[in-house]
């Protein structure tokens, strides 16, 4: 199972970023607001590239962000593309963006749920996962479900730092291990 690891550094940023949304009680806005400035570098790959261009003066890069983002983004959201810009880490913003969600979530007592299955399940039975994940966490979940055939059938569920497999490739795995044990 191949899971994307997150930039280190995102992660420090969304951090500080998330703590003053926070404190101006702005977590909602600010969230959404990096969501459309990695929307627009998504769709305008040139704007994406001058920001990135390590041979730009920073000053400049600022100044050509705030020009496009005025009175769009909060003050928050600004400064933190400034010191992006500054720090030549704009090409983290995708990661930062899903590390500030992963922060919002927890604040708002949403737990993050991913499943992998060998095959893709109906909906009614999605539902009904996710329903029961529900209940065993006491609130809201984010469910996201990857296909993995490799895994032969079973259940893979990863939360935070935990992960439970429950896959028939485990189990086969598991029991070689038992036989070629017991036969040394």
């Amino acid at each position: 199972m191949q899971t994307r690891e997150i930039n280190p550094a995102a992660c420090e940023y969304a951090a500080a970023a998330f703590e003053l949304s926070c404190e101006n009680n702005s977590q909602q806005k600010d969230f959404e607001q990096i969501l459309a400035v990695r929307e627009i570098l998504s769709e305008n790959s040139e704007f994406q590239s001058l920001l990135c261009d390590p041979f730009e003066k920073p000053g400049r890069l600022i100044e050509s962000a705030m020009r496009v983002f005025e009175k769009r983004i909060s003050e928050t959201v600004m400064g933190l593309l400034a010191v992006l810009i500054k720090n030549r880490r704009m090409n983290i913003i995708g990661d930062i963006a899903e590390e500030y969600e992963k922060l919002f979530d927890k604040d708002r007592g949403i737990s993050r749920i991913t499943v992998t299955l060998a095959n893709a399940i109906g909906d009614d039975e999605l539902e009904g996962l996710k329903t029961r994940f529900e209940k065993a966490c006491g609130g809201e979940v984010k469910l996201k479900v990857l296909i993995n055939p490799s895994i032969l059938g079973g259940i893979i569920i990863e939360q935070d730092d935990i992960l439970i497999d429950n896959s028939v490739r485990s189990f086969l795995a598991q029991a070689a291990e038992k036989v070629k044990n017991r036969y040394k």
